[in-house]
C-alpha cells in the first residue's frame, strides 16, 4: 500500500507541474501499465483533462498488460465537428476526447504491453516519442499454473512473431542471417503492390526451411487476396516429410 500511495502522489505532483509549466495547457497522464491499474488511471486521468489544448503520456516503467489497443484508440480520437448551442458553448464531436498535439515518454524499464502501446502510438502517427527504446520484450503470458511452495510458472503464451520465428531457426538449426533475395509477395488485396516480403533462413536440418512473411502497412486482420492460399500450400508442400 505505501508504494502505491507513493505512485500516486508521484503522479499527482507530475500532473500539477505540467500543469504549472504549460499555463494549464496541458494534460500530463501517468500508466503505470497497460492492464487493470493502467486502465484505470488513463480513464480517469485523461477524460478528466479533455478541456487541454494537447498532453504527455508517460508509460515510462510500464509492467504490460493488454489494452495498449484500447489507449491508443482513444487518443488517436479525430474530431469530426462541433455543436453550437444556443445557449451555452459548443461541445465536439466526439464529446470525449483530446485533440491538440501528444507526446509519449518511454524508457528502458517499460516491457511487454508497455512495448505495445509506443509502437501503436508510433504507428498510427498521433504523435512523437521521447525518451530511450523500450527493452523489446514484447512477449505475452496467459495464466500462471501455482506451485506446491506458492510460487507459479509462466511462460510464452503470446511470443512475438520474430521470437516464434527466432526459436523455430534455433530448434531447426538453420543459418543464422536469412535470405531477403525473394521477389515481395501480394497476398493483401486491401493494399497496393506486393506488400509482402520473405525472409528465408536456409540450411536447415532435415531440409527445412524456415521463413518469416512481414506484410508492410497491413492491419492485424489482412485481407487476403487469391494468391495468400496457393503461396501457404506451396511454402508447406515444399517441406521435406
Amino acid at each position: 500500500m505505501a508504494r502505491i500511495g507513493r505512485q500516486f502522489m508521484r503522479n499527482i505532483s507530475r500532473r500539477r507541474l505540467v500543469d504549472k509549466l504549460s499555463n494549464g495547457k496541458l494534460a500530463y497522464v501517468w500508466l503505470p501499465n497497460t492492464t487493470t491499474a493502467g486502465y484505470t488511471s488513463f480513464t480517469r486521468y485523461y477524460h478528466s483533462q479533455q478541456d487541454k489544448e494537447g498532453a504527455i503520456i508517460d508509460e515510462r516503467y510500464n509492467h504490460g498488460g493488454m489494452v495498449a489497443d484500447y489507449i491508443v484508440n482513444e487518443l488517436d480520437r479525430k474530431l469530426m465537428g462541433y455543436f453550437a448551442l444556443r445557449d451555452g458553448t459548443p461541445s465536439t464531436s466526439p464529446i470525449a476526447g483530446i485533440y491538440g498535439p501528444k507526446v509519449m515518454l518511454i524508457n528502458e524499464s517499460a516491457g511487454s504491453g508497455g512495448d505495445a502501446l509506443p509502437y501503436y502510438f508510433r504507428l498510427r502517427k498521433v504523435g512523437p516519442l521521447v525518451g530511450t527504446r523500450t527493452w523489446g520484450g514484447l512477449v505475452g503470458t496467459l495464466g500462471v499454473p501455482s506451485t506446491i511452495d506458492g510460487g507459479g510458472i509462466t511462460g510464452h503464451a503470446y511470443p512475438s512473431t520474430e521470437t516464434t520465428v527466432a526459436d523455430w531457426v534455433g530448434l531447426d538449426g538453420c543459418a543464422g542471417t536469412p535470405d531477403t533475395s525473394a521477389a515481395p509477395l501480394d497476398l493483401d488485396s486491401g493494399l497496393p503492390g506486393a506488400e509482402t516480403t520473405v525472409s528465408r533462413y536456409r540450411g536447415c536440418q532435415g531440409g527445412a526451411t524456415v521463413e518469416l512473411w512481414t506484410m508492410k502497412d497491413g492491419q492485424h486482420v489482412p485481407a487476403v487476396g487469391p494468391a495468400f492460399v496457393p503461396a501457404v500450400l506451396d511454402f508447406l508442400l515444399a517441406q521435406s516429410r
